[in-house]
């Protein structure tokens, strides 16, 4: 039975790991819903669908996600940034 493991790396990143190297996930790399720092990533999964996204809050006094995201769709051909009201694109 592997018991997980929590590690605070040199990078500032913590990552949970399975007890074998195996790292389960990753949590500075991709961003909350609200901070984006240099080095953390949005993307889109071509294979997950895995969407990772920027949301503002709904007011200043209430930090819950708001309707304006940032993040990366694919509704063409290609991936693109994109920002959106709702689900209405907004750029």
């Amino acid at each position: 039975m592997n018991i997980p493991i929590a590690e605070l790396l040199d990078s500032g990143n913590l990552v949970l790991t399975d007890g074998n190297d195996g790292n389960l996930t990753s949590y500075f790399y991709h961003p909350t819903s609200d901070i984006l720092l240099p080095s953390m990533k949005l993307e889109w999964g071509l294979k997950t669908r895995l969407n990772r996204y920027l949301s503002a809050w709904k007011n200043f006094d209430n930090p819950s996600i708001g309707y304006l995201t940032y993040g990366i769709v694919n509704t063409h051909e290609f991936p693109e940034a994109a920002m959106r009201k709702g689900l209405s694109g907004f750029y």
